[in-house]
């Protein structure tokens, strides 16, 4: 007599076959919400699943395009007050994957922060490269970080931590490390190579950098460009946190 069913069908009350089948859609559902059908949609760079980003070049390259979006949104603008949806739409990327290489818009802001300081550090050294004594390499350090304020151009690329610095700060705690010494330490070092003892270095690099950062977040916290003139004025009352004995060691 024949089977009432084949042997290649299941039943439909078959209870396996069900739990089977419940799974099947779940893993394809899964699958399917993956790139996050909620993030921001661009026509230059589709949705692709943040898997991607456990590839350390894939990371990188995501965390640049984000850095480089923000820093065209802050051109637009005449504040701090940008979104992580404008900055999602100029990079042509998601928030899905804004979020996963950044945990918010700070994170975002000191990364912006951390590029500037990354591209003023190389031409710091240069520039102090060339001083003679210790008056000039402060007068040096000082003069290209108050250039920096001069044009809108690098005046945006340097605002969010001219003006948020304090907060990053306390926020972050390794933003002194990320931002504040690089900068710092250029100063130092050429001013101990210049026969300044490395305790006086110290402190003269430290009073140089909190009198030059609180003069840039003036400037722009105004909208001032300031002129040459300006900068030059202030560079040179920075050289005098030297000690005159130690100006006339240096000549």
């Amino acid at each position: 007599m024949p089977s009432a069913t084949s042997p290649h069908t299941a039943t439909p009350s078959d209870p396996t076959q069900s739990r089977t089948g419940v799974k099947t859609r779940l893993a394809v559902e899964l699958a399917s919400t993956e790139c996050y059908s909620t993030s921001v949609a661009s026509s230059r760079a589709p949705a692709r699943p943040l898997r991607q980003f456990d590839d350390p070049e894939a990371f990188a390259a995501a965390r640049q395009a984000f850095v480089d979006a923000a820093l065209v949104v802050l051109s637009r603008r005449s504040d701090l007050d940008v979104s992580v949806t404008e900055v999602v739409q100029e990079a042509g990327l998601h928030n899905a994957a804004f979020y996963r290489v950044f945990e918010s818009k700070d994170g975002l802001l000191l990364a912006v922060a951390q590029e500037a300081a990354e591209r003023t550090v190389p031409v710091l050294e240069t520039r102090l490269r060339r001083a003679s004594d210790a008056p000039q390499a402060l007068l040096a350090w000082a003069t290209v970080l108050l250039r920096l304020t001069a044009t809108d151009k690098s005046a945006r690329s340097i605002e969010a931590f001219a003006l948020e610095r304090h907060r990053f700060l306390r926020r972050f705690p390794d933003a002194e490390d990320r931002l504040v010494e690089p900068v710092r330490r250029v100063l130092q070092d050429a001013l101990a190579q210049h026969g300044v003892a490395v305790a006086d270095a110290a402190d003269v690099t430290n009073a140089a950098y909190e009198l030059i950062m609180g003069q840039q977040a003036t400037w722009i916290a105004r909208g001032h460009r300031p002129t040459p003139r300006e900068v030059e004025r202030v560079a040179d009352l920075a050289t005098r946190l030297l000690d005159t004995d130690q100006r006339c060691q240096e000549k």
